[in-house]
């Protein structure tokens, strides 16, 4: 490599940056870098000194790798980008190659860098070379529609042959295809072995020139001049060649080919009924209509021939001057390629993906445009539907990791439950049972130790009761009905009564609405947060216990307010954790489940729930319930509020 290539190096670690371009040289590489941390440094280079290659970090403070390359696809997007990181996980790799990025090496692994660098640079080059094939290709193909043009595989068979070819040689596409090219050749070439270095040239040298006498079906000769080129498929690879020939031996030949072939695209146009063909004037009327455009667009050629073809465009589009835009376009480049909304005649719209074609004559006057559209609605739709099924499986995959989440922060509060809460009371009912042992001869105590065993074993009870509860609202199915929230808090209500005989309690019940859930579910989430008002509250005289419903953020918030003791904000967490307890057992008696309960079942209806409080002031509970609850499980996102509510 004679000249040096110039290197764009995006790295805020100095002795890496010379550590890469070390490598390079170390790989034979003659190499010119220039070093940048910042994005204006990088703006700059890329406008006013276009590196060979660039290498970036991908984990810069202030300008991060994937807006460089952002920018760089952008500004130069066939210059090969490459990643040269620290360390790059799956996604990370998978977001760098979507995002454009040519590859990508590991800083632990620079010994690389060198062959990636010249491998991708390879392929810009063939990537440039293919390109500039192709436009070759399609220039000539455009141009000479009065030339004989068909291909051939790597041996010589025709593999297509246009009806210039028939004309020119005299054998039909059906006669000809699977034939050897040969055929055409007189006898003293083929002695030559022409045809075999006319092939190897093409090879050799990218194209093949000559100007021969050839052969027709019926033996007449021709002087024929003509390219042989190999013709290259989408992956880079030689898959056969293409030959274009004119007969120069009568003008008048050449002519009716010429007009034969006009016919024939005038029919092709005709034919196709899925494409909209037309032609434009070079102001941009419409000056012929297709079937496939009336099939299309649904005018007849006698209602659009002579109208601006801005009529098939949207009235917004209308107003950007996006019609006007696209003449433009391809009056100066020659070619438009868009995709958007058209406008039918009746009025709907449809999605289409057009090719604007300017005609130019001779003399590189314009004289008009030819535009192809064809309707891509069904494509767009199943576009739509691939992208939503693959967001409503990165949301199935999301939830399933939060409730995976939350199911091993409930083992873990389990595990605790076993080792603490559950063998405590054991500990109780061994240790009285000693007392007692040793009160044999002694009576006095025994009942006070008896008492205490009972206690024990009833809160041991009363923990594996709770957590049954718990482990049942898990694995039950929910069975969604029509809930009348009104009535349900009226017979909790009625049964919480019993436990407040003598107590002075004001109930506040506001307007409850009927919603969609399980109503055995949500009875006793109203039982938790119900009886927990009445017991934190029962200080107080009288004791306020305020159940309502309001909106927020389109959605039904249920809230259960007491005047109790409340709490510290900072624990609010706590509150909803499997046997978390903010308050003393000997003041407060709890088992520490309830709550933990009423956020599976409100998480399993697809809502959320928090709570608001003021030590010495009092607490709120809230619980959001969908319109169409989801039934996928614990989702430890939904336990925050979607606004402070006051």
């Amino acid at each position: 490599m004679s000249e040096s290539l110039r290197i764009l190096i995006l790295e805020d670690d100095p002795n890496d940056a010379q550590l890469m371009e070390l490598e390079l040289r170390r790989g034979g590489l003659k190499v010119m870098s220039k070093c940048v941390v910042e994005r204006d440094q990088f703006l700059q280079e890329l406008e006013q000194a276009p590196p060979d290659v660039i290498l970036s970090d991908h984990g810069l403070p202030s300008f991060d790798g994937f807006s460089a390359l952002r920018l760089a696809k952008q500004k130069v997007p066939d210059i090969p980008f490459i990643f040269v990181t620290g360390s790059v996980g799956l996604e990370k790799a998978i977001e760098a190659f979507e995002h454009g990025a040519s590859h990508y090496v590991l800083k632990s692994q620079l010994r690389s860098l060198a062959t990636v660098v010249q491998r991708e640079l390879e392929k810009s080059r063939r990537k440039k070379t293919l390109q500039e094939h192709e436009a070759q290709l399609r220039s000539i193909v455009e141009s000479a529609r009065h030339f004989a043009i068909f291909t051939t595989d790597l041996d010589g068979r025709v593999t297509t042959w246009n009806s210039g070819a028939e004309h020119l040689m005299g054998y039909t596409a059906e006669e000809i295809t699977g034939q050897s090219t040969t055929i055409i050749f007189t006898p003293e070439d083929l002695a030559s072995g022409q045809a075999d270095k006319e092939m190897k040239s093409a090879l050799t040298d990218g194209r093949a020139v000559n100007e021969r006498w050839h052969v027709r079906k019926t033996g007449e000769r021709f002087w024929g001049s003509g390219q042989l080129m190999p013709f290259v498929n989408s992956k880079g690879d030689t898959s056969g060649f293409l030959k274009i020939m004119q007969d120069h031996t009568e003008r008048v030949h050449m002519e009716e080919a010429l007009q034969k072939s006009e016919e024939l695209y005038r029919s092709m146009v005709q034919a196709a009924k899925d494409y909209a063909i037309y032609l434009l004037d070079a102001d941009g009327h419409i000056t012929t209509w297709n079937p496939g455009a009336e099939r299309t667009e649904g005018y007849r050629s006698e209602e659009i021939v002579g109208q601006h073809f801005s009529v098939l465009f949207t009235h917004d589009d209308v107003s950007k001057g996006v019609p006007n835009r696209e003449l433009e376009r391809a009056r100066t480049t020659g070619k438009s390629t868009s995709d958007g909304y058209n406008v039918r005649k009746d009025g709907t719209m449809f999605w289409a993906e057009w090719t604007l074609t300017a005609i130019f004559d001779a003399n590189h006057n314009l004289t008009g445009f030819c535009r192809i559209a064809h309707d891509i609605t069904e494509r767009k739709n199943l576009e739509s539907e691939i992208l939503a099924l693959k967001e409503d499986l990165e949301q199935r995959v999301i939830r399933r990791t939060a409730e995976l989440e939350a199911t091993n922060k409930e083992l873990d509060a389990f595990s605790y439950s076993i080792s603490h809460d559950l063998r405590a009371p054991l500990r109780h009912v061994l240790a009285y049972v000693d007392f007692l042992k040793e009160t044999i001869n002694d009576p006095h105590d025994a009942p006070l130790y008896l008492d205490k065993i009972s206690m024990s074993a009833t809160k041991m009870e009363h923990l594996i009761e709770d957590l049954l509860t718990f482990s049942k609202i898990a694995r039950t199915e929910l069975r969604l009905s029509r809930v009348n929230l009104a009535r349900l808090v009226h017979d909790v209500r009625m049964e919480l009564q019993e436990d407040i005989q003598g107590r002075d309690v004001e109930w506040k019940i506001g307007e409850l609405p009927t919603v969609q859930g399980d109503e055995t579910a949500l009875r006793q989430v109203f039982v938790n947060l119900m009886s927990n008002a009445l017991k934190y509250s029962r200080s107080r005289s009288p004791a306020i216990v305020d159940i309502g419903t309001l909106r927020m953020n389109n959605e039904l918030v249920c809230y259960v307010r007491d005047n109790g003791i409340g709490f510290d904000m900072h624990f609010s967490q706590k509150l909803f954790g499997l046997f978390q307890r903010l308050h003393a057992d000997k003041n407060y008696p709890g088992t520490g489940v309830g709550l933990a309960i009423v956020r599976r079942v409100i998480r399993r209806h697809g809502g959320r729930v928090w709570a608001e409080g003021s030590v010495g002031k009092g607490a709120t509970f809230y619980f959001s319930i969908p319109d169409k609850p989801e039934t996928h499980g614990d989702v430890a996102a939904r336990d925050m509020p979607a606004a402070s509510v006051k």
